[in-house]
Protein backbone atom coordinates (compact mmCIF):
# COMPACT_ATOMS: atom_id res chain seq x y z
CA UNK A 1 0.00 0.00 0.00
CA UNK A 2 2.87 2.38 0.87
CA UNK A 3 4.56 1.57 -2.45
CA UNK A 4 1.31 2.17 -4.33
CA UNK A 5 0.87 5.49 -2.54
CA UNK A 6 4.41 6.55 -3.42
CA UNK A 7 3.83 5.53 -7.04
CA UNK A 8 0.65 7.61 -7.20
CA UNK A 9 2.47 10.63 -5.72
CA UNK A 10 5.28 10.33 -8.31
CA UNK A 11 2.68 9.99 -11.04
CA UNK A 12 0.89 13.11 -9.80
CA UNK A 13 4.17 15.04 -9.85
CA UNK A 14 4.67 14.06 -13.50
CA UNK A 15 1.06 14.85 -14.39
CA UNK A 16 0.40 11.16 -15.17
CA UNK A 17 -2.64 9.01 -14.42
CA UNK A 18 -1.99 5.79 -12.52
CA UNK A 19 -2.39 3.77 -15.75
CA UNK A 20 0.08 6.05 -17.53
CA UNK A 21 2.52 5.57 -14.65
CA UNK A 22 2.13 1.81 -14.95
CA UNK A 23 2.67 2.12 -18.68
CA UNK A 24 5.87 4.15 -18.19
CA UNK A 25 7.30 1.65 -15.70
CA UNK A 26 6.28 -1.31 -17.87
CA UNK A 27 7.97 0.25 -20.86
CA UNK A 28 11.11 0.97 -18.84
CA UNK A 29 11.29 -2.72 -17.96
CA UNK A 30 10.83 -3.63 -21.63
CA UNK A 31 13.55 -1.22 -22.70
CA UNK A 32 15.90 -2.59 -20.04
CA UNK A 33 15.29 -6.14 -21.27
CA UNK A 34 15.76 -5.17 -24.91
CA UNK A 35 18.94 -3.22 -24.11
CA UNK A 36 20.35 -6.13 -22.12
CA UNK A 37 19.57 -8.48 -24.97
CA UNK A 38 21.25 -6.13 -27.41
CA UNK A 39 24.40 -5.96 -25.26
CA UNK A 40 24.54 -9.78 -25.22
CA UNK A 41 24.28 -9.93 -28.99
CA UNK A 42 20.81 -11.44 -28.99
CA UNK A 43 19.54 -8.67 -31.28
CA UNK A 44 21.59 -8.25 -34.47
CA UNK A 45 22.65 -4.76 -35.49
CA UNK A 46 19.87 -3.49 -37.71
CA UNK A 47 20.28 -1.47 -40.88
CA UNK A 48 16.91 0.09 -40.18
CA UNK A 49 17.79 3.40 -38.47
CA UNK A 50 14.43 3.47 -36.69
CA UNK A 51 14.93 0.11 -35.02
CA UNK A 52 18.66 0.64 -34.36
CA UNK A 53 18.00 4.00 -32.74
CA UNK A 54 15.39 2.54 -30.48
CA UNK A 55 17.65 -0.27 -29.30
CA UNK A 56 20.50 2.16 -28.61
CA UNK A 57 18.34 4.65 -26.71
CA UNK A 58 16.88 2.73 -23.76
CA UNK A 59 14.51 5.42 -22.53
CA UNK A 60 10.79 5.77 -22.18
CA UNK A 61 10.72 8.26 -25.06
CA UNK A 62 12.76 5.87 -27.16
CA UNK A 63 10.24 3.11 -26.57
CA UNK A 64 7.31 5.29 -27.59
CA UNK A 65 9.19 6.47 -30.67
CA UNK A 66 10.07 2.87 -31.42
CA UNK A 67 6.40 2.03 -31.63
CA UNK A 68 5.29 5.22 -33.37
CA UNK A 69 8.04 5.04 -36.00
CA UNK A 70 8.77 1.34 -36.11
CA UNK A 71 5.18 0.11 -35.81
CA UNK A 72 4.77 -3.63 -35.56
CA UNK A 73 8.56 -3.97 -36.03
CA UNK A 74 9.01 -2.95 -32.39
CA UNK A 75 6.61 -5.60 -31.17
CA UNK A 76 8.32 -8.26 -33.30
CA UNK A 77 11.69 -7.44 -31.73
CA UNK A 78 10.28 -7.58 -28.21
CA UNK A 79 8.28 -10.75 -28.75
CA UNK A 80 11.20 -12.48 -30.46
CA UNK A 81 12.97 -12.26 -27.09
CA UNK A 82 10.12 -14.07 -25.40
CA UNK A 83 8.85 -10.85 -23.83
CA UNK A 84 5.16 -9.98 -23.79
CA UNK A 85 4.40 -6.28 -23.31
CA UNK A 86 2.13 -5.91 -20.24
CA UNK A 87 -1.40 -4.72 -20.91
CA UNK A 88 -0.54 -1.22 -19.58
CA UNK A 89 2.49 -0.92 -21.87
CA UNK A 90 2.40 2.06 -24.19
CA UNK A 91 3.28 -0.36 -26.97
CA UNK A 92 0.11 -2.35 -26.35
CA UNK A 93 -1.99 0.72 -25.60
CA UNK A 94 -0.96 2.31 -28.87
CA UNK A 95 -1.40 -0.92 -30.82
CA UNK A 96 -4.87 -1.46 -29.42
CA UNK A 97 -5.87 2.18 -29.98
CA UNK A 98 -4.63 2.05 -33.55
CA UNK A 99 -6.48 -1.22 -34.27
CA UNK A 100 -9.63 0.21 -32.73
CA UNK A 101 -9.33 3.46 -34.70
CA UNK A 102 -8.81 1.57 -37.96
CA UNK A 103 -11.77 -0.72 -37.25
CA UNK A 104 -14.07 2.23 -36.51
CA UNK A 105 -12.92 4.10 -39.62
CA UNK A 106 -13.40 1.00 -41.79
CA UNK A 107 -16.88 0.41 -40.36
CA UNK A 108 -17.87 4.03 -41.05
CA UNK A 109 -16.51 3.75 -44.59
CA UNK A 110 -18.40 0.50 -45.29
CA UNK A 111 -21.60 1.83 -43.70
CA UNK A 112 -21.41 5.00 -45.81
CA UNK A 113 -20.86 2.94 -48.97
CA UNK A 114 -23.79 0.67 -48.12
CA UNK A 115 -26.01 3.70 -47.56
CA UNK A 116 -25.20 4.98 -51.05
CA UNK A 117 -25.94 1.61 -52.68
CA UNK A 118 -29.63 1.53 -53.64
CA UNK A 119 -30.21 -2.05 -54.83
CA UNK A 120 -31.81 -3.47 -51.68
CA UNK A 121 -32.36 -6.95 -53.14
CA UNK A 122 -28.59 -7.29 -53.60
CA UNK A 123 -28.15 -6.79 -49.84
CA UNK A 124 -30.70 -9.53 -49.20
CA UNK A 125 -28.98 -12.00 -51.52
CA UNK A 126 -25.59 -11.18 -49.96
CA UNK A 127 -27.03 -11.79 -46.48
CA UNK A 128 -28.44 -15.15 -47.55
CA UNK A 129 -25.05 -16.16 -48.95
CA UNK A 130 -23.49 -15.03 -45.67
CA UNK A 131 -25.64 -17.16 -43.38
CA UNK A 132 -24.90 -20.20 -45.54
CA UNK A 133 -21.16 -19.47 -45.45
CA UNK A 134 -21.22 -19.12 -41.67
CA UNK A 135 -22.60 -22.63 -41.22
CA UNK A 136 -18.99 -23.78 -41.55
CA UNK A 137 -18.08 -22.25 -38.21
CA UNK A 138 -14.73 -20.73 -37.31
CA UNK A 139 -12.98 -24.12 -37.46
CA UNK A 140 -14.40 -24.95 -40.88
CA UNK A 141 -16.61 -27.74 -39.49
CA UNK A 142 -20.37 -27.90 -39.78
CA UNK A 143 -23.06 -30.40 -38.92
CA UNK A 144 -24.73 -29.45 -42.23
CA UNK A 145 -23.10 -29.43 -45.65
CA UNK A 146 -22.20 -25.84 -46.55
CA UNK A 147 -22.99 -25.21 -50.22
CA UNK A 148 -21.68 -21.64 -50.58
CA UNK A 149 -18.42 -20.11 -49.39
CA UNK A 150 -18.54 -16.33 -49.69
CA UNK A 151 -16.36 -14.65 -47.05
CA UNK A 152 -17.30 -11.19 -48.39
CA UNK A 153 -21.08 -11.54 -48.19
CA UNK A 154 -21.45 -10.54 -44.54
CA UNK A 155 -19.43 -7.34 -45.05
CA UNK A 156 -21.58 -6.40 -48.02
CA UNK A 157 -25.00 -7.22 -46.57
CA UNK A 158 -25.12 -5.08 -43.42
CA UNK A 159 -28.28 -4.98 -41.30
CA UNK A 160 -30.55 -4.19 -44.23
CA UNK A 161 -29.87 -7.57 -45.84
CA UNK A 162 -31.15 -9.45 -42.79
CA UNK A 163 -34.24 -7.28 -42.42
CA UNK A 164 -35.21 -7.80 -46.06
CA UNK A 165 -34.53 -11.53 -46.01
CA UNK A 166 -36.52 -12.12 -42.82
CA UNK A 167 -39.58 -10.33 -44.22
CA UNK A 168 -39.37 -11.52 -47.82
CA UNK A 169 -40.33 -15.19 -47.83
CA UNK A 170 -44.09 -15.36 -47.48
CA UNK A 171 -44.87 -12.21 -49.48
CA UNK A 172 -42.65 -13.20 -52.41
CA UNK A 173 -43.98 -16.68 -53.12
CA UNK A 174 -47.40 -17.56 -51.73
CA UNK A 175 -47.00 -21.11 -53.04
CA UNK A 176 -44.40 -21.55 -50.28
CA UNK A 177 -46.48 -19.74 -47.67
CA UNK A 178 -45.76 -22.21 -44.88
CA UNK A 179 -42.03 -22.36 -45.68
CA UNK A 180 -40.69 -18.97 -44.53
CA UNK A 181 -37.06 -19.87 -45.29
CA UNK A 182 -37.76 -20.81 -48.88
CA UNK A 183 -35.94 -17.79 -50.33
CA UNK A 184 -32.86 -18.32 -48.18
CA UNK A 185 -32.67 -21.88 -49.51
CA UNK A 186 -33.37 -20.74 -53.08
CA UNK A 187 -30.46 -18.29 -52.92
CA UNK A 188 -28.13 -21.04 -51.71
CA UNK A 189 -29.32 -23.50 -54.36
CA UNK A 190 -29.10 -21.03 -57.25
CA UNK A 191 -25.64 -19.82 -56.14
CA UNK A 192 -24.36 -23.38 -55.91
CA UNK A 193 -25.91 -24.25 -59.28
CA UNK A 194 -24.21 -21.30 -61.00
CA UNK A 195 -20.85 -21.85 -59.26
CA UNK A 196 -20.81 -25.50 -60.30
CA UNK A 197 -21.64 -24.72 -63.91
CA UNK A 198 -18.93 -22.04 -64.15
CA UNK A 199 -16.34 -24.44 -62.70
CA UNK A 200 -17.45 -27.22 -65.07
CA UNK A 201 -17.36 -25.00 -68.17
CA UNK A 202 -13.94 -23.58 -67.27
CA UNK A 203 -12.47 -27.04 -66.66
CA UNK A 204 -13.92 -28.47 -69.88
CA UNK A 205 -12.73 -25.50 -71.90
CA UNK A 206 -9.24 -25.66 -70.39
CA UNK A 207 -8.98 -29.34 -71.29
CA UNK A 208 -9.87 -28.66 -74.93
CA UNK A 209 -8.38 -25.18 -75.43
CA UNK A 210 -5.66 -24.56 -78.00
CA UNK A 211 -2.44 -22.73 -77.02
CA UNK A 212 -3.67 -21.53 -73.64
CA UNK A 213 -6.82 -19.86 -74.96
CA UNK A 214 -9.00 -18.49 -72.14
CA UNK A 215 -12.67 -17.77 -71.65
CA UNK A 216 -14.09 -14.38 -70.80
CA UNK A 217 -17.00 -13.85 -68.41
CA UNK A 218 -20.02 -11.62 -69.02
CA UNK A 219 -22.02 -10.95 -65.86
CA UNK A 220 -25.27 -9.18 -66.76
CA UNK A 221 -26.93 -7.37 -63.86
CA UNK A 222 -23.92 -8.16 -61.67
CA UNK A 223 -25.08 -6.26 -58.57
CA UNK A 224 -22.97 -7.35 -55.58
CA UNK A 225 -21.74 -10.57 -57.19
CA UNK A 226 -18.42 -11.64 -55.61
CA UNK A 227 -17.40 -14.50 -57.89
CA UNK A 228 -14.38 -12.59 -59.20
CA UNK A 229 -13.17 -12.51 -55.58
CA UNK A 230 -14.13 -15.94 -54.26
CA UNK A 231 -14.68 -18.54 -57.01
CA UNK A 232 -11.42 -20.33 -57.83
CA UNK A 233 -12.46 -21.07 -61.40
CA UNK A 234 -12.42 -17.32 -62.11
CA UNK A 235 -8.61 -17.37 -61.90
CA UNK A 236 -8.71 -19.11 -65.30
CA UNK A 237 -10.88 -16.37 -66.85
CA UNK A 238 -9.12 -13.70 -68.85
CA UNK A 239 -11.57 -10.85 -68.13
CA UNK A 240 -14.84 -10.47 -66.24
CA UNK A 241 -17.21 -7.87 -67.72
CA UNK A 242 -19.63 -6.86 -64.96
CA UNK A 243 -22.60 -4.98 -66.36
CA UNK A 244 -25.13 -2.89 -64.48
CA UNK A 245 -26.67 0.58 -64.40
CA UNK A 246 -24.74 3.67 -63.32
CA UNK A 247 -26.85 3.91 -60.14
CA UNK A 248 -25.47 0.50 -59.18
CA UNK A 249 -21.91 0.61 -60.49
CA UNK A 250 -20.80 3.84 -58.81
CA UNK A 251 -21.80 2.94 -55.24
CA UNK A 252 -20.78 -0.68 -55.83
CA UNK A 253 -17.22 0.42 -56.59
CA UNK A 254 -17.09 2.41 -53.35
CA UNK A 255 -18.51 -0.49 -51.34
CA UNK A 256 -16.08 -3.02 -52.79
CA UNK A 257 -13.20 -0.65 -52.10
CA UNK A 258 -14.42 -0.18 -48.51
CA UNK A 259 -14.28 -3.93 -47.81
CA UNK A 260 -10.77 -4.17 -49.27
CA UNK A 261 -11.67 -5.78 -52.60
CA UNK A 262 -8.78 -5.34 -55.00
CA UNK A 263 -6.31 -4.38 -52.27
CA UNK A 264 -6.38 -6.63 -49.20
CA UNK A 265 -8.44 -9.12 -51.20
CA UNK A 266 -7.11 -9.33 -54.79
CA UNK A 267 -9.47 -10.10 -57.64
CA UNK A 268 -8.89 -13.45 -59.31
CA UNK A 269 -9.08 -12.04 -62.84
CA UNK A 270 -9.14 -8.73 -64.62
CA UNK A 271 -12.45 -6.87 -64.24
CA UNK A 272 -14.15 -4.37 -66.51
CA UNK A 273 -17.10 -2.58 -64.94
CA UNK A 274 -19.55 -1.77 -67.73
CA UNK A 275 -22.40 0.70 -67.38
CA UNK A 276 -25.50 0.03 -69.45
CA UNK A 277 -29.25 0.27 -69.16
CA UNK A 278 -30.31 -3.04 -70.67
CA UNK A 279 -33.84 -1.79 -71.38
CA UNK A 280 -32.47 0.73 -73.90
CA UNK A 281 -32.15 -0.66 -77.41
CA UNK A 282 -28.54 -1.17 -78.48
CA UNK A 283 -27.01 0.23 -75.28
CA UNK A 284 -25.68 -3.10 -73.98
CA UNK A 285 -23.85 -3.90 -77.20
CA UNK A 286 -22.41 -0.38 -77.56
CA UNK A 287 -21.17 -0.33 -73.95
CA UNK A 288 -19.54 -3.75 -74.25
CA UNK A 289 -17.76 -2.83 -77.49
CA UNK A 290 -16.48 0.37 -75.87
CA UNK A 291 -15.20 -1.59 -72.86
CA UNK A 292 -13.13 -3.95 -75.01
CA UNK A 293 -15.41 -6.99 -75.04
CA UNK A 294 -14.05 -9.53 -77.55
CA UNK A 295 -16.89 -10.96 -79.60
CA UNK A 296 -14.57 -13.56 -81.09
CA UNK A 297 -13.64 -15.04 -77.70
CA UNK A 298 -15.65 -17.82 -76.08
CA UNK A 299 -17.70 -16.38 -73.24
CA UNK A 300 -19.62 -17.56 -70.19
CA UNK A 301 -22.72 -15.38 -69.97
CA UNK A 302 -24.52 -15.15 -66.64
CA UNK A 303 -27.88 -13.43 -66.17
CA UNK A 304 -28.86 -14.08 -62.56
CA UNK A 305 -31.90 -12.32 -61.09
CA UNK A 306 -32.12 -9.93 -64.05
CA UNK A 307 -34.57 -10.77 -66.82
CA UNK A 308 -37.61 -10.68 -64.53
CA UNK A 309 -36.95 -6.96 -63.99
CA UNK A 310 -36.78 -6.09 -67.69
CA UNK A 311 -40.54 -6.25 -68.25
CA UNK A 312 -41.59 -6.20 -71.90
CA UNK A 313 -37.91 -5.82 -72.90
CA UNK A 314 -37.12 -9.41 -71.89
CA UNK A 315 -37.43 -10.79 -75.41
CA UNK A 316 -35.30 -7.99 -76.83
CA UNK A 317 -32.70 -8.68 -74.17
CA UNK A 318 -32.42 -12.35 -75.16
CA UNK A 319 -32.10 -11.40 -78.82
CA UNK A 320 -29.39 -8.85 -77.96
CA UNK A 321 -27.37 -11.38 -75.96
CA UNK A 322 -27.62 -13.93 -78.77
CA UNK A 323 -26.41 -11.35 -81.29
CA UNK A 324 -23.54 -10.06 -79.11
CA UNK A 325 -22.17 -13.45 -78.04
CA UNK A 326 -21.31 -15.36 -81.20
CA UNK A 327 -18.10 -17.27 -80.48
CA UNK A 328 -18.07 -21.04 -80.55
CA UNK A 329 -17.64 -22.55 -77.08
CA UNK A 330 -19.75 -19.86 -75.40
CA UNK A 331 -22.29 -20.75 -72.69
CA UNK A 332 -25.37 -19.01 -71.31
CA UNK A 333 -26.62 -19.47 -67.74
CA UNK A 334 -30.02 -17.75 -67.55
CA UNK A 335 -32.12 -17.43 -64.40
CA UNK A 336 -35.77 -16.57 -65.17
CA UNK A 337 -39.32 -16.71 -63.87
CA UNK A 338 -41.71 -18.61 -66.09
CA UNK A 339 -44.95 -16.70 -66.61
CA UNK A 340 -47.53 -16.49 -69.42
CA UNK A 341 -45.51 -13.93 -71.40
CA UNK A 342 -42.23 -15.83 -71.00
CA UNK A 343 -42.85 -19.56 -70.86
CA UNK A 344 -40.21 -22.26 -71.18
CA UNK A 345 -41.36 -22.79 -74.74
CA UNK A 346 -40.95 -19.09 -75.56
CA UNK A 347 -37.48 -18.97 -74.00
CA UNK A 348 -36.49 -22.10 -75.94
CA UNK A 349 -37.74 -20.62 -79.22
CA UNK A 350 -35.90 -17.31 -78.74
CA UNK A 351 -32.60 -18.92 -77.74
CA UNK A 352 -32.60 -21.53 -80.49
CA UNK A 353 -33.22 -18.79 -83.04
CA UNK A 354 -30.22 -17.00 -81.56
CA UNK A 355 -27.96 -19.99 -82.23
CA UNK A 356 -27.95 -21.60 -78.76
CA UNK A 357 -28.01 -25.40 -78.55
CA UNK A 358 -28.42 -28.23 -76.06
CA UNK A 359 -30.81 -26.27 -73.86
CA UNK A 360 -31.34 -27.77 -70.40
CA UNK A 361 -34.13 -26.39 -68.19
CA UNK A 362 -34.34 -26.83 -64.43
CA UNK A 363 -36.63 -25.43 -61.74
CA UNK A 364 -36.39 -25.15 -57.97
CA UNK A 365 -37.24 -28.51 -56.44
CA UNK A 366 -36.44 -30.79 -59.38
CA UNK A 367 -33.72 -33.44 -59.20
CA UNK A 368 -30.98 -30.87 -59.98
CA UNK A 369 -32.05 -27.58 -58.37
CA UNK A 370 -32.37 -29.16 -54.96
CA UNK A 371 -29.03 -30.06 -53.27
CA UNK A 372 -31.04 -31.47 -50.38
CA UNK A 373 -32.51 -28.05 -49.53
CA UNK A 374 -35.97 -28.19 -51.12
CA UNK A 375 -38.95 -28.93 -48.88
CA UNK A 376 -40.49 -31.97 -50.59
CA UNK A 377 -43.94 -31.20 -49.16
CA UNK A 378 -44.19 -28.64 -52.00
CA UNK A 379 -44.20 -29.12 -55.77
CA UNK A 380 -41.19 -27.91 -57.79
CA UNK A 381 -41.76 -24.32 -58.90
CA UNK A 382 -41.16 -23.00 -62.40
CA UNK A 383 -41.28 -19.50 -60.95
CA UNK A 384 -37.64 -20.16 -60.02
CA UNK A 385 -36.02 -21.53 -63.16
CA UNK A 386 -32.77 -21.80 -65.10
CA UNK A 387 -31.78 -22.67 -68.61
CA UNK A 388 -28.20 -23.55 -69.54
CA UNK A 389 -27.12 -23.76 -73.17
CA UNK A 390 -24.12 -23.34 -75.47
CA UNK A 391 -22.98 -22.24 -78.91
CA UNK A 392 -20.96 -24.49 -81.23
Amino acid sequence: MIADGARRRRADQRGETTDESHARLDDERIVAAVTDAASRGRIPESHDPETTTCVKRPTYVGTVRMYVRGGSQALRVIRSLGLVPPRHSMLMVRENKMASTIAVAEKKSVDAARHAFTNDSAFMIAYERAIETEKKGSDGDSSEVCLVDDPFARMLAGNKGKELSDSFGISAAPQFGLWPDFHKQWTVVRTKFIDDHIARIVNEFEASAICGEQLQFLNLGAGLDTRSLRLKAMAKITTSYEVDMEAINGPKGDLFEAIGAGSEHPFLCQRNIVTANMTNDGELEASLVESGFDRERATIVLAEGLIMYLGDKAETFLKDVSRIVVASGSWLILNFIEHPALTNEKVRELLMRGGWKDLVFNCFGDEVLDYGRFDKSYEPSKAFSFVVCRKD
